[in-house]
């Protein structure tokens, strides 16, 4: 995060390597509370938080006017329902789930009203992406990465199919990212080799 005098608070993503600049601040947000009074008049329009329990911070984040981009990283590992009753993100485009402890996703319509790409990164409890992202006119890319996307590709799939019949085209675009782990890569090289000499 970083200011001028006289300028406008701007956040932005930094290398966190590289040492501060002059008049640059930097702040970890390790805890998901925050004062709504406070974030409500900044201008982000990206923002990435990551933590234990960082859902909780959605209805203070809901009311950033401009946020476009919202990447939430929790390092919890309780299992829970992420009810997004009553919070709306009026301008976001991106929404970007990594490591969340959450099994459900409650209501996504009405809270990602322009919501263009949701990508799900290794949220193993999730039990399935809600049918009702398909009313989400917007949307153009469900991306699903980790280990085991598998587990949330037939609710995904059925996404893209309800799409199809109810609209007639096809804009929901589905990329499926799956991580082998190195001994499973090997063990699939063997079972293609033994294959092959068996043919």
């Amino acid at each position: 995060m970083a200011w001028e005098l006289g300028k406008q608070l701007l956040i932005e993503e930094v290398d966190m390597a590289a040492p501060p600049k002059k008049m640059e601040v930097r702040l970890k947000i390790l805890y998901a509370f925050l004062r709504y009074t406070n974030i409500y008049f900044w201008e982000a329009k990206k923002l990435k938080l990551e933590g234990p329990h960082i859902v909780s911070a959605a209805p203070s984040i809901a009311g950033l006017p401009n946020l476009e981009y919202l990447k939430l990283e929790d390092w919890g590992t309780k299992s829970e329902e992420w009810c997004l009753k009553d919070i709306k993100f009026n301008k976001l485009k991106l929404l970007k789930l990594v490591a969340l402890g959450i099994s459900r996703l409650d209501d996504p319509e009405e809270s990602f009203p322009m919501l263009e790409m949701l990508v799900i990164k290794m949220c193993h409890k999730l039990e399935e992406i809600p049918p009702s992202f398909a009313d989400i006119e917007t949307l153009k890319q469900i991306k699903l990465i980790g280990r085991r996307p598998q587990t949330l590709e037939p609710s995904a799939v059925k996404l893209k199919e309800d799409i199809e019949e109810i609209e007639g085209c096809n804009r929901l675009n589905l990329i499926m990212d799956v991580w082998i782990s190195e001994h499973h890569s090997r063990q699939l090289r063997l079972q293609a080799q033994a294959h092959r000499e068996n043919m």
